[in-house]
């Protein structure tokens, strides 16, 4: 018991000396540790938070930049749609040869056909004909062209000696007095036999491409370029310092490529240090680049930086307890505040974007809910904007179109039919006919996060401007009967359906003395007697007969599926009875007769041959004195 007592002040003797400095070294040592436990957790509440702005803004700039390029791909496939409606155009019209290539220029109405294909397309300057010697056979321009020879321009050489089919997108342009800025895409005119008869050639208006970037950009400071695969920019917002005047001059005198004006004009797309997102075309050497500067990007997370780092600083001369405290709570405040705005900021970057685009769009997250739908599609589907889409289903979308009364059941099982019907791979697209005549072009495809997105476009008037420019292809003008073209067509048809057993005869008309109409009375009042007499001619047949006018005054009918040789005996004599009736033309009774001459379909024919036999009918019905209705013998 002693020893223990005497034990006890030696200790506290000791513990003067000794424990001040063991308290030193322990405040020190806690000191040490919490600041150095206190500088790596800013350094990595800091990391994060930089890491999530950066990752956030990147997110951003991939969906604008997904967006961007497909409408601008759209817009290149517009104009590749019109120049494949010409080259079949002029293949149902069998073009296979220069000269007759060549003789399109011609047409009066070429022209104002060529203007009507591109009239929906804003994007698009310019769309012509060029022939194998490189001269110009028509143009759409609004003004009169000069002559020029484009055998020397790259996209004739190019295609000249490429294989049918090929097409050509050329770097950027601009003409030797700097008033044009633009982009050609060329198609190969090729013969039956695969001889080189010319080029269709569009110019796309680069000017149309800036000033939607500029409208998306318009309040976030981004950098939206469309650049060519060489790195040349197309356009760009901001604009490009030095950049040619858009649509001041003719498209086709562009010739010049912009990589050999960079001593004039700025190339730069982004900064080195800038955030940048790309998405490459599928379909053409052509990129989107949309870029964001450091400074935006970060420029938050400085602010926060600099409000840790105090707390930091202020906490280390506390409590490690309420210095893990503040710093928690200043993680969840930044967190939080920091959310909230760049949600703001995007919804706002977003719909502007969605506001302004032509198409209709609409995204899907992973999990098949509506992330963003903009005005248009609800424009297209009638769907107003008070119905809350947001956070819903396919499903809520088809039912709200169909309450909207533009869209019907049969059309959503058509929609869903036609996505079935697709492949498996993405992009792909189809086009879809309403109940009420609309046609929308249709184009699903995935996002970087694992969402889908859908654009729909209507093209209903330019599939309207493609059917009448159809029908005046294959029919004549003056009287509305089918033209050569049509006929050509129809009575090859015929020939093939004399072979399974289908009769049907061939009628050809010539008005007799129509040339004393003209030479008396004028070709106004002759071509109002064509129009009657074409009128008188319909009057005569059946829904499944084909009447044509070859020209002049010279028709042909084609009889299909009534008994022959009874139903060419029966109609020939009443074309000759109902087209020599007297005709009333402005206040004139005039009268002309009608020769018919006519034969039969045999399974054996070609065009030349039967056509051949009908007018040798109708030479007879001639020399026999006219007004009369002749039936091929046979022989």
């Amino acid at each position: 018991m002693r020893n223990k007592g005497q034990s006890s002040p030696r200790p506290t003797g000791g513990g003067k000396g000794i424990a001040p400095r063991a308290l030193g070294r322990q405040l020190v040592l806690l000191g040490t540790t919490l600041g150095i436990l206190l500088a790596v957790g800013v350094g990595v509440v800091l990391f994060e938070f930089r890491h999530a702005a950066i990752h956030r803004d990147i997110s951003e700039l991939q969906r604008m930049a997904l967006v961007l390029a497909d409408q601008a791909e759209r817009a290149f496939q517009s104009l590749e749609a019109v120049q494949n409606g010409l080259q079949q155009e002029m293949h149902n019209r069998d073009i296979d040869t220069t000269e007759e290539f060549r003789g399109q220029s011609e047409q009066p109405d070429l022209h104002e056909q060529l203007r009507q294909r591109i009239a929906g397309l804003s994007h698009v300057e310019l769309i012509a004909l060029i022939d194998d010697k490189g001269h110009l056979v028509g143009h759409s321009h609004t003004v009169p062209l000069p002559e020029a020879d484009f055998s020397g321009r790259d996209f004739f050489v190019v295609l000249r000696e490429a294989p049918p089919g090929a097409h050509y997108v050329s770097p950027p342009l601009t003409d030797p007095d700097g008033k044009v800025w633009t982009v050609h895409l060329a198609q190969r005119v090729s013969g039956a036999k695969g001889e080189f008869l010319g080029v269709v050639v569009g110019a796309v208006r680069l000017r149309y491409f800036e000033n939607l970037y500029g409208t998306v950009a318009a309040t976030s400071g981004d950098v939206i370029s469309l650049v060519y695969a060489d790195g040349d920019v197309l356009a760009r917002f901001p604009a490009l310092a030095g950049r040619p005047a858009d649509g001041a001059g003719n498209p086709l005198a562009a010739s010049i490529p912009v990589s050999s004006l960079r001593h004039r004009i700025e190339h730069a797309v982004a900064a080195p240090k800038d955030f940048s997102a790309v998405y490459k075309m599928g379909n053409y050497p052509v990129e989107v680049r949309v870029s964001r500067s450091a400074a935006d990007v970060l420029g938050g997370w400085r602010t926060e930086a600099a409000v840790i780092l105090a707390g930091a600083g202020l906490a280390e001369l506390g409590l490690a307890g309420v210095v893990l405290l503040g710093v928690r709570q200043i993680r969840n405040n930044g967190r939080l505040a920091e959310a909230e705005r760049q949600a703001r900021e995007q919804d706002m970057r977003f719909a502007t974007a969605m506001e302004h685009l032509n198409q209709g769009v609409c995204m899907l997250d992973r999990r098949g809910h509506v992330a963003v739908i903009n005005p248009r599609l609800r424009e297209l589907l009638n769907v107003p904007a008070h119905v809350k889409l947001i956070g819903g289903s396919l499903a809520d979308i088809a039912r709200a179109a169909i309450a909207g009364g533009h869209v019907t059941s049969a059309d959503i099982r058509a929609l869903r039919t036609a996505i079935d019907a697709l492949p498996h791979t993405a992009p792909a697209s189809f086009s879809l006919t309403l109940s009420d005549g609309r046609v929308f072009e249709i184009e699903l495809d995935e996002t970087p996060d694992g969402g889908r997105l859908a654009t729909v476009e209507d093209s209903t008037e330019r599939h309207r401007a493609e059917a009448r420019i159809h029908h005046l292809a294959h029919h004549d003008p003056l009287t509305g009967l089918a033209n050569r073209t049509l006929f050509s067509q129809r009575l090859r048809e015929t020939i093939a359906q004399a072979a399974e057993g289908v009769p049907a005869a061939l009628l050809c008309i010539d008005l007799d003395h129509f040339k004393q109409v003209n030479d008396q009375h004028g070709h106004p009042t002759g071509d109002a007697l064509l129009c009657a007499a074409a009128e008188r001619l319909r009057g005569c047949l059946r829904a499944s007969d084909l009447a044509a006018r070859l020209g002049g005054d010279e028709f042909a009918v084609l009889q299909i599926g009534a008994a022959q040789p009874s139903g060419a005996e029966v109609l020939g004599p009443r074309l000759v009875s109902q087209l020599g009736a007297p005709y009333e033309i402005d206040g004139r009774r005039l009268s002309v007769r009608a020769s018919v001459g006519s034969t039969m379909v045999r399974a054996d024919d070609d065009e030349v041959t039967l056509m051949r036999r009908a007018d040798l009918a109708l030479y007879r019905a001639k020399d026999e004195g006219r007004d009369r209705h002749v039936l091929d013998a046979g022989n």
